[in-house]
């Protein structure tokens, strides 16, 4: 899917806030789930580690995918098909066989687009910046 149809049907808004004397960058979407998840890579570093495990699930088709926790301790569950946001680690740890149903479900090609347009906005690319 092509970036402005990922803006498009995320709803996809960057913007910078200044708070305590600091401007800092966040994106909101459609859901609140997927925003806060965003917001754990702050730098491009981060941002280049996810869409490296992302890749690795869609170039090999590793079975059963890559379970990436983050900063907020959050689990983001990559597999070829499908992203799953996980906001309770806990309840993610102890149900990991089991049917836990993930907070927030998207496509891995799409959870990607917006992984690479968030690394290009903390890296300088404002072309979808929001004045807040």
């Amino acid at each position: 899917m092509k970036k402005m149809n990922i803006i498009t049907e995320y709803k996809v808004v960057f913007g910078i806030k200044k708070i305590n004397n600091s401007n800092v960058k966040f994106m909101r979407s459609i859901n609140p789930i997927l925003d806060s998840i965003i917001s754990d890579f702050r730098g491009i570093g981060n941002c280049d580690n996810l869409l490296g495990a992302i890749d690795s699930v869609l170039e090999t088709g590793q079975q059963g995918g890559v379970i990436y926790p983050t900063l907020s301790l959050q689990v983001i569950r990559i597999s070829f098909t499908t992203t799953k946001i996980y906001r309770d680690p806990a309840a993610f740890d102890l149900n990991i066989n089991s049917n836990f149903v993930a907070d927030y479900t998207l496509p891995t090609a799409d959870f990607k687009e917006i992984v690479k347009l968030w690394r290009n906005f903390i890296n300088g690319d404002n072309s979808f910046l929001t004045n807040m």
